[in-house]
């Protein structure tokens, strides 16, 4: 995970994340509680996705409203429509929960679209968003994430957004970080030297993570497994293990074996 500090001395990093939500408000407010007494600090509720058929933007609105306010941690919402029946919460909307739920600290959006971002950003980080303040000391900032690294570097240096929480962390961290630390270079004293090594880094980044996608869970896990110690690449039921003939051809991705190299020189 790649984020900005959330407040002057409350960096993110050290903030231990939980994801929770479950097909009911009453299920989800209970997981909550039980985060925090395992000691989370945030929980990031997913859109419960089972009954998106009969699920209004209303509704929705409700089910953050009602977990906020129950939750005794921040809550950040987590819009992720391939993994909540495709309900996709649109900018709008997330401005109105943010607004109306002090207790709702960010939002990721594992949804792809950038101009959502943006339009979200440009919304809250702002002074005039300032007003509405957010419940927990730990959480004075409403946080905007990304949820892929392939759009890091408009996410953080043209969108104003805080950073990403994304899949291909666990396999390229510290790749990623340089590639945020350029970012928030570009975003505080913009400079065409620095522009070209983001951008290139970030090419490789988007090709990288394409290439996972396609690869999907088990292909991360089986290359976990191989290149950084893993200890088991098995699938929890009933997704399938990574085939091996497939794991080597990803290996021997041009774009994979660069950003690998890139990874080792900066260990």
């Amino acid at each position: 995970m790649s984020v900005r500090p959330c407040g002057p001395n409350n960096p993110t990093g050290g903030v231990k994340l939980t994801r929770s939500g479950a097909g009911s408000t009453r299920a989800t407010i209970a997981l909550n509680k039980a985060a925090a007494d395992a000691g989370a600090d945030v929980a990031i509720v997913i859109t419960p996705g089972y009954f998106q058929f009969a699920l209004p933007k209303a509704g929705v609105k409700q089910f953050f409203i009602d977990v906020a306010a129950a939750s005794p941690i921040p809550v950040m919402m987590y819009n992720f429509p391939g993994a909540s029946g495709g309900i996709d919460i649109d900018s709008e909307l997330v401005v109105e929960i943010a607004r109306e739920a002090p207790n709702i600290c960010g939002i990721k959006l594992t949804c792809g679209a950038v101009g959502k971002l943006t339009r979200i950003c440009a919304d809250t980080a702002t002074d005039k968003f300032a007003q509405y303040k957010r419940q927990s000391a730990s959480a004075p900032t409403f946080v905007t994430l990304g949820g892929f690294a392939d759009f890091l570097l408009p996410t953080v240096a043209a969108s104003r957004a805080h950073g990403a929480i994304m899949g291909l962390g666990n396999i390229f961290p510290r790749a990623l970080n340089h590639l945020m630390e350029l970012s928030l270079k570009l975003a505080e004293n913009p400079d065409k030297q620095t522009l070209q090594k983001a951008q290139a880094l970030q090419d490789l980044a988007s090709a990288t993570d394409l290439a996972f996608v396609k690869a999907g869970i088990s292909g991360t896990k089986w290359f976990l497994q191989k290149h950084h110690g893993y200890p088991s690449a098995r699938m929890r039921r009933p997704l399938l293990d990574y085939d091996a003939k497939k794991g080597e051809e990803l290996e021997r991705d041009p774009d994979v074996v660069a950003f690998l190299e890139i990874e080792k020189s900066l260990s």
